[in-house]
C-alpha cells in the first residue's frame, strides 16, 4: 500500500464511496480510519482504527460474490417488499425472541427461509461499523444498502434507530471496491 499521510476518497459520497485515512497515532501502516459514505450519509464508529488487512478481505470477499454472481444479495422473497419490511424481516429473523426456533430449519418469520438469509445479506467488514446493521440487496443491474445505527452512544439522534437505504449501479459499486483495492495493494 502506498504511504500517504492524507484523506483518498474512492468513489461519490453522494451515492457511494470509501474514504480512507492513515492513522497517525499507530506506527503501523496497516491500520487506519476507514469510512463508508452511502447517499451522503457517514457510516464509521469514529473511536475504532481499522486493521486494514481485515478490511481488504472483506471488501476481497464482497467484490468476489458480486463478480461471480451479480444477484448474489438477491433473495425471491423480498421482492415487491418495502425496505422497512425487509430490514423488519432479517432482525426478526434473528431476535431472541424466536429462540424456540432452531437454527438451520425454516424460520416462520422469514417466509419459510433458514437463518442463512440474515447472513446472507448481512455486510460484515470490520468493527469500524459494530454499531450498524448494513444489509445487502441486488438484481442484476443495481445493488441496495440497507443500514441502521443501532448504537445510540456511536451515532446521531438523528441517526439513531432510522433505517437508510441507498441504491447504486451494481458495476459502480464494485468499481469502487476496485479502486480501494487496487490503491490499498500498490
Amino acid at each position: 500500500m502506498r504511504a500517504l499521510n492524507q484523506t483518498q476518497v474512492f468513489g461519490d459520497k453522494s451515492s457511494f464511496a470509501i474514504e480512507f485515512t492513515p492513522s497517525l497515532e499507530s506506527p503501523f501502516p496497516k491500520y487506519g480510519y476507514v469510512r463508508l459514505w452511502l447517499g451522503q450519509k457517514p457510516i464509521i464508529n469514529e473511536d475504532e482504527v481499522c486493521y486494514l488487512p481485515s478490511f481488504r478481505s472483506s471488501i476481497k470477499y464482497v467484490l468476489d460474490k458480486i463478480l461471480l454472481n451479480p444477484t448474489t444479495f438477491h433473495t425471491s422473497r423480498f421482492e415487491g417488499k418495502s425496505a422497512q419490511e425487509i430490514y423488519k424481516m432479517l432482525m426478526q429473523g434473528r431476535s431472541i425472541v424466536n429462540a424456540k426456533w432452531t437454527m438451520g430449519t425454516p424460520n416462520p418469520i422469514l417466509g419459510g427461509l433458514d437463518d442463512s438469509v440474515y447472513f446472507k445479506h448481512l455486510l460484515r467488514l470490520d468493527e469500524t461499523i459494530d454499531p450498524y446493521y448494513i444489509f445487502l440487496l441486488s438484481d442484476e443491474q443495481s445493488l441496495t444498502v440497507l443500514w441502521k445505527c443501532a448504537d445510540k452512544h456511536n451515532c446521531s439522534p438523528q441517526e439513531f434507530g432510522k433505517l437508510f437505504a441507498q441504491t447504486v449501479p451494481i458495476l459502480y459499486f464494485s468499481q469502487v471496491l476496485k479502486d480501494f483495492l487496487t490503491f490499498f495493494d500498490s
